[in-house]
């Protein structure tokens, strides 16, 4: 997989995608490896987990060894930075993976028939990366977050359009928390004596190793719990707390930083509640009571505290706007805010657009539909530049972007055609086409 990948643009080399990629495969393939060879065996649980560990470093240096090699073939960009980032996401990764597959062999191995020992095996492995991955998925769904720190593949930045990705501060300290469960987990299994039916705790007559165990199980929760002062994770309230101020309007909730000024925040709710009017007038439609709009000081704090640094984002299942302070007029607030008025009649748990009821979201639909609702005062509407772009041969074809393809293309270009097809179907069919097929509908029910 770090092999074939390599080839593909960005991920020539070690850095923060090729390490994402093979923080994906890597740690559930040190598990899965780990929890077979384990459950075949009799061997006691302080050895097993050495196994385990051994091949999560084997396929650790594995996978660095072959985006070093990509490195080599197409050159590297940042080496020692890349390097980092790979030995601590996916690497750490990997061998935490060994740990948790020698776990799951151990219990695997109690099983009385082989075909279930081994069945058991595979399944517990994985469930240690895939619930890891579903509980960062929980997060992004129930917090402003959308960037995670995990003990499997490490660090994901969320936002596609950020290009500076700077994790390596804060993936020390959480791999710090990493190691000292893995330690805890070490003097654990040191303590456990296999017996005929199961395993027991036992002591070994060795206090000191004892006590590091608990010192070092004790200092993993402690970077855990401090996981929101350490940047590993944000809750709302973590952030509307260290954000401390906010005001009410008609539609609106500015919650801002103190470096704001007062004014300047009513300002902004004044321009919110007039840009949340015109945008459910386009649509026909009303959306949310009241809209939340989180406004950071500047694009370190909102990539500290969400995630998305230099990206302006909205959440419509959520009801929140997260950007950057910018005097008035702000330029994307109607943008986001359209986000989440569309969610009113979006689909899905994201309420959003796309196939499969909105679990598979359309991103040419979800951005097109914003472009096009938000107020602009542009120099030409979005068919004009459409039709520049036409006319120059770069237009960007429909069918590449109402579709995942569309963040492939290139992204003013593809926001821009995506807006002007969604401003002409409002046009031609109203913006109850519009709505309807946001929400799922086809268009050939919707327009004949």
């Amino acid at each position: 997989g770090c092999f074939a990948s390599g080839f593909l643009p960005l991920f020539g080399g070690p850095g923060y995608e090729a390490a994402l990629f093979a923080g994906v495969w890597l740690p559930s393939t040190a598990a899965v490896s780990a929890a077979i060879a384990v459950s075949s065996t009799r061997v006691g649980a302080f050895d097993a987990l050495g196994r385990g560990v051994a091949q999560g470093l084997c396929l650790a240096g594995v996978g660095l060894a072959l985006s070093l090699i990509h490195g080599l073939r197409v050159g590297f960009c940042g080496l020692w930075d890349g390097a980092a980032v790979f030995c601590l996401g996916p690497g750490v990764g990997a061998v935490l993976g060994g740990a948790f597959g020698a776990g799951a062999g151990l219990l695997a191995s109690l099983a009385s028939l082989r075909w279930k020992r081994l069945a058991w095996a595979v399944l517990i492995a994985l469930a240690g990366p895939l619930g890891s991955i579903g509980l960062s998925l929980w997060r992004f769904w129930s917090s402003p977050m959308v960037f995670a720190f995990d003990p499997f593949f490490g660090f994901f930045a969320g936002p596609l359009y950020d290009t500076v990705i700077e994790p390596l501060e804060r993936l020390q300290s959480y791999r710090v928390g990493s190691l000292l469960s893995l330690l805890g987990a070490a003097v654990f299994g040191f303590h456990l004596d296999r017996r005929e039916r199961g395993f027991v705790l036992v002591g070994r007559g060795r206090l000191g190793v004892a006590l590091a165990g608990a010192l070092a199980i004790a200092g993993s929760l402690f970077v855990s719990l401090s996981g929101a002062r350490l940047g590993h994770w944000s809750t709302s309230a973590s952030i509307r707390g260290e954000l401390e101020r906010s005001l009410l309007s008609e539609r609106c909730e500015i919650v801002y930083a103190p470096s704001i000024p007062e004014h300047e925040a009513k300002l902004l709710a004044r321009e919110c509640d007039g840009h949340v009017r015109e945008i459910e007038g386009w649509f026909q439609t009303r959306g949310p009571d009241r809209i939340s709009v989180l406004v950071f000081e500047s694009e370190a704090q909102k990539g500290r505290l969400m995630g998305a640094a230099s990206t302006y984002i909205a959440k419509p299942w959520r009801r929140e706007v997260y950007v950057q302070f910018a005097r008035y007029p702000h330029p994307v607030l109607g943008h986001e805010l359209a986000h989440v008025i569309a969610g009113s009649f979006g689909a899905g748990p994201f309420r959003v657009s796309g196939p499969f009821g909105g679990w598979l979201p359309d991103p040419g639909r979800i951005e097109g539909v914003a472009t096009a609702a938000a107020p602009s005062d542009s120099a030409l509407t979005l068919a004009q530049w459409s039709r520049a772009m036409l006319d120059l041969g770069i237009l960007p074809p429909l069918s590449a972007v109402f579709r995942l393809s569309f963040l492939g293309e290139n992204s003013s270009k593809a926001y821009t055609v995506a807006g002007a097809f969604i401003e002409w179907l409002h046009g031609a069919h109203g913006a109850a086409a519009v709505r309807g097929w946001y929400a799922g509908t086809e268009l050939p029910a919707l327009t004949g």
